[in-house]
């Protein structure tokens, strides 16, 4: 059965954006000129910023809103996809909402860029304006994510008082509208959850997309929604095996892969991996007590973290004297050309050691950052953690009967953060890796382009 969906899986510089880019504009010139005939585009990226770069609009201030001209029209860019008038939906509407502001986008036909965290939000109103929309994904969709609608202590008391329920498999949420309605005295014979703050919750209950573990909420994308589109085209690279392929296929949802660009030998030698023993021990995996290595021992991990922290922050005190090292004694490397990542909770701990002096977290970026090219003026990297899937997520895949790829996983997100550097740009850079685990797996993906598909 022919798919509606197409993957164009692509190393990371690969040129996908400037494809997709030709690809819009040859499409909208291949219609009548009619503008009521030509093909329309909904471009979803994880950050703004790429999404002003799609739109080749220009961003404004602190919330990246569109700068408008004096007539009030959009400032375009003199790039090629200014013809193709996307634009941003706002809440500047009645009910001050983004998702409002997408509708009316959409009703009247424009191109529209925004980001996957509203796509999530699509209600089946407008799903149902999309048919005539081919959607484009920048970068695989999250497949379960954290909901964070409501706090811990009003899912428990919602429990209580049987506004929600656990379904016969007991993580599973079932959201019951008539006890909703009772707590404000509300009759229940009309959807008593309209613009509240429940209204997506309730209708994601509804599909089945919720799940409880302990004091999580876990929400997994609803893959219907593709279908709703005439096209849909996601751009990434390393996408068998991902958690979103691999919930695609789950869901019955088929889709084709295109693959083009550049290979793993045109960017291995752009790659030099710091191999300082001493400074990569901190790293190790350890030893069992036969001398064998221990592939159980976790360093770097965001639990070996959370007992440095009781222990006084002894490791991550060591990374600092180690980034000092590299970027400061060995050599001057200026601030603008350093990129480092650690987990969140311990970036200032690092990057001051034992002074009080904040002295890299400036060139600091998520462990997981994707899809932006504000960093390719960078060489000179440090990659601190060894990254694993949230054990939460893992449990709500299990749930639908998925098994995940850790490697897959660790793999994938550490290519994309590397590929936000100058080696994108067919630049040399240095890279500082000292978790055994992370290092194993990228020397093994630049030798013969090892990709790990199941554990």
């Amino acid at each position: 059965m022919q798919s509606n969906i197409t993957v164009w899986d692509a190393l990371m510089s690969s040129g996908k954006t400037n494809k997709i880019i030709d690809y819009m504009i040859d499409a909208s010139k291949t219609n009548s000129l009619m503008s009521y005939d030509n093909d329309l585009f909904m471009y979803c990226s994880p950050y703004l910023d790429e999404a002003h770069r799609i739109a080749a609009t220009v961003s404004e201030g602190e919330a990246q809103t569109p700068q408008l001209n004096d007539d009030g029209t959009y400032a375009y860019l003199d790039e090629p996809q200014a013809a193709l008038k996307f634009k941003h939906p706002n809440n500047n509407n009645k009910d001050g909402s983004k998702l409002t502001g997408l509708m009316s986008l959409i009703d009247a036909r424009h191109n529209v860029v925004s980001t996957h965290t509203l796509l999530n939000s699509l209600d089946p109103n407008t799903l149902e304006q999309c048919k005539d929309y081919t959607l484009i994904i920048d970068e695989a969709l999250i497949a379960y994510e954290a909901d964070c609608t409501l706090n811990s202590k009003t899912v428990n008391r919602y429990l209580e008082n049987g506004v929600l329920s656990l379904k016969e498999d007991g993580y599973t949420l079932q959201f019951h509208r008539e006890h909703f309605a009772n707590l404000d005295g509300k009759p229940a014979d009309y959807d008593c959850t309209k613009d509240t703050e429940v209204e997506q919750f309730a209708r994601d209950c509804d599909l089945g997309l919720l799940y409880k573990f302990n004091n999580k909420v876990i929400r997994k994308f609803d893959a219907d929604i593709l279908s709703k589109f005439k096209k849909v085209v996601i751009m990434t690279y390393m996408f068998e095996g991902s958690m979103f392929s691999l919930l695609l296929k789950q869901s019955n949802v088929n889709y084709e892969l295109e693959y083009f660009g550049k290979t793993v030998e045109s960017i291995r030698d752009l790659i030099t991996i710091n191999k300082d023993k001493k400074m990569n021990t901190i790293g190790d995996y350890g030893t069992t007590a036969n001398g064998a290595k221990n592939l159980k021992k976790h360093a770097l991990t965001s639990n070996h973290y959370k007992k440095d922290r009781v222990n006084n922050n002894k490791d991550s005190k060591a990374l600092y004297n180690h980034l000092w090292n590299m970027w400061q004694q060995r050599e001057k490397i200026a601030p603008e050309r350093r990129l480092w990542t650690c987990f969140s909770d311990d970036k200032l701990a690092i990057s001051r050691g034992k002074g009080k002096v904040n002295r890299y977290g400036s060139k600091w970026i998520a462990f997981n950052t994707r899809a932006t090219n504000n960093y390719a003026h960078t060489d000179h990297l440090a990659y601190l953690v060894n990254v694993f899937i949230d054990s939460n997520f893992i449990k709500a895949s299990s749930a639908d009967g998925i098994k995940l790829s850790q490697d897959h996983y660790a793999l994938s997100t550490l290519l994309q953060w590397l590929f936000r550097s100058a080696v994108r740009n067919k630049q040399p850079i240095d890279l500082y890796i000292p978790s055994e685990r992370m290092r194993n797996l990228l020397e093994q993906w630049l030798y013969d382009g090892y990709m790990p598909t199941y554990d």
